[in-house]
């Protein structure tokens, strides 16, 4: 009836011993990484969108800084250029000063000042203008403008408060050459009087130096009058044309705003810089391509490019590193948990087995006090019948008090097996506990059953001191001893004896160290057995799970690490030791006292 109800059959321990299957893995491994994957692709990108933002916005600042330079630099050429142009015509302000015009005309000291003037100074020629718009003077026999001629309309007036500038033709009109030529009014008593003298300058003077200022040909320089009108220009065909403007431009121009700043706009073809030249009705501009400062941020763009390519794989490649080995150690663990759960499973299948062994061989034990208990009752029954049949009732009654110890003693050797073949878990959020002393003797009890003759068993208490509960399951305790005994019996097959102390430990907080324990309050129970003894190569593996001494006889290795699982379990540890080959070997738990 007993081992109908506690002992599993084939199939069952087969199932237990078999894997368990594989827990189901997750799906999401590679796609929990598409943020990485995103950032690596979107924050490149977005950094090259932000670059080519401020690069774009850095090389248009840089050209406008360049034009600002450039027309700076420009209009002070202008200035001292015209500068020397109005230092020729002063001259000859005052040597005519306090002449008149008949006076002017005749006189051949005038005519020979104005060739020295033409002659020593970088000025082109020279001229005298009468108040009736006659020339007068011409160092280069200028042709007078005639209609229709570029500065036509502005030749003939006399400049009436300050100097004016004009483009016009020297030489025949077939192979004429451009010239600048600047006008400023005669002055008589401090007041014009209607006459002008004029000065020129090739309009290639200026053409040539703006070829060598100019960074890009594509750019366009120009030197306009106050009506919009281009005196000198590169490239040089723009010349004498009416050069585009927009409003801001004429107010410039005009003195609208401040003649000394350099005003920026553009169109779309252009960039464009311009500033008034000081003391003059001249403006010089600049103007820059947008073609070509787009090309120019297109070379150091399509470098940004590249870095951003290269850095987008760089990202790419890390990112598939960390992904790949993100799933190689979640594999791993998966891999971990799975072999765990297998060696779990084993573990308390061969747990369950090493059960049904011990129980076996208690039972083999056990059976001739069961048989001589069953042969009592039966022989006791008897011989009460007997006495009742004789009215002998007071020796019936001595006999069936016989029989009742008897059942009493078997009753209490069964619970003994009961108990230890029992494995049900303690009730979750308890910890199991059993009382010492009655645990130690019915252990010791059914050990001594169980060994034999052959094998005395021996219990030493001490008297005092020991805890009355102490942590750990009665069944499990009862099973683990039992273990513990009958692997001395194989140490002692010659037979030998058993010895089982049991004695109080008190662990302080200095103590504590590779064994494991917590401070607190233990008892300390060793088994020590006679037998063969360990060397130190097995003593140091005799612990682990499936190492055996006893191959190809039966022996699964588990029966101390079951120990050590179950001392543990209390709270405690294990430790095994022997002095050598032939001295024996003593095992001792520690298991804690119960919290009251």
């Amino acid at each position: 009836m007993l081992c109908c109800q506690h002992a599993p059959g084939p199939d069952a321990v087969g199932s237990a011993l078999s894997p368990p299957p594989p827990p189901d893995r997750p799906t999401h491994a590679a796609t929990r990484f598409w943020p990485l994957w995103c950032g690596a692709i979107l924050i490149p990108v977005m950094l090259l969108a932000l670059s080519g933002f401020v690069s774009w916005t850095a090389t248009k600042d840089m050209e406008r800084a360049r034009i600002v330079q450039t027309v700076q630099m420009l209009r002070e050429n202008a200035a001292r250029t015209f500068a020397t142009q109005q230092a020729v015509l002063t001259a000859v302000q005052q040597r005519i000063a306090g002449m008149d015009w008949p006076d002017i005309a005749r006189s051949r000291a005038v005519a020979a000042f104005l060739h020295g003037m033409a002659d020593g100074i970088s000025t082109q020629a020279v001229g005298i203008v009468g108040p009736d718009g006659i020339p007068l003077y011409d160092t280069q026999h200028a042709v007078p403008p005639v209609a229709g001629a570029p500065g036509a309309t502005e030749e003939p007036g006399v400049p009436a408060t300050g100097p004016t500038a004009a483009i016009q033709r020297i030489g025949a009109a077939t192979d004429a050459a451009a010239a600048v030529r600047l006008s400023l009014p005669r002055l008589a008593a401090g007041q014009p009087d209607g006459g002008v003298l004029w000065a020129t300058l090739t309009a290639a003077s200026f053409e040539t130096f703006y070829r060598d200022v100019v960074e890009n040909p594509d750019d366009e320089i120009t030197l306009t009058r106050t009506d919009g009108r281009a005196v000198a220009a590169y490239p040089r065909g723009s010349a004498g044309q009416v050069v585009p403007r927009n409003a801001a431009d004429a107010r410039h121009d005009a003195g609208g705003e401040a003649s000394a700043s350099v005003r920026l706009w553009s169109d779309p073809r252009f960039l464009h810089g311009a500033a008034r030249v000081e003391g003059l009705p001249l403006s010089i501009g600049y103007a820059v391509r947008w073609d070509n400062v787009r090309s120019e941020w297109r070379e150091g763009f399509e470098m940004m490019v590249l870095i951003t390519v290269a850095a987008m794989a760089l990202l790419l490649l890390l990112t598939w590193r960390v992904s790949t080995h993100a799933r190689r150690e979640e594999m791993a663990l998966l891999q971990a948990a799975e072999q765990a759960e297998r060696r779990a499973e084993m573990e308390a299948a061969f747990r369950r087995g090493q059960r049904l062994e011990t129980l076996g061989r208690v039972v083999a034990g056990v059976a001739h006090d069961f048989r001589n208990a069953v042969q009592a009752q039966i022989g006791g029954a008897e011989l009460a019948q007997q006495a009742i049949d004789r009215g002998e009732l007071s020796r019936a009654r001595v006999v069936l008090k016989m029989i009742a110890e008897s059942a009493q003693r078997a009753e209490r050797l069964t619970q003994r097996m009961l108990r230890m073949a029992q494995d049900a878990p303690p009730p979750a959020g308890e910890t199991p506990t059993l009382a010492l002393r009655p645990a130690m003797e019915a252990a010791t009890d059914l050990m001594r059953r169980t060994l034999g003759s052959a094998h005395a068993v021996r219990l030493e208490m001490a008297p005092t001191g020991l805890p009355a509960l102490v942590q750990g399951d009665d069944a499990e305790f009862q099973a683990t001893l039992l273990n513990l005994g009958l692997n001395a019996t194989q140490a002692m097959p010659e037979g030998g004896t058993v010895t089982i102390t049991v004695a109080p430990d008190q662990v302080q907080a200095a103590d504590t160290g590779s064994d494991g324990l917590q401070p607190g309050r233990y008892v300390r129970i060793a088994v020590t057995d006679t037998g063969i003894g360990m060397d130190r190569a097995t003593l140091a593996r005799v612990g682990e799970a499936f190492f055996t001494t006893r191959a190809g006889t039966g022996g699964t290795g588990l029966g101390l690490a079951m120990a050590r699982a179950f001392a543990e379990d209390s709270g405690g540890t294990l430790q095994i030791w022997s002095d050598g080959p032939g001295r024996g070997c003593t095992v001792t738990l520690w298991l804690a006292a119960a919290r009251t």
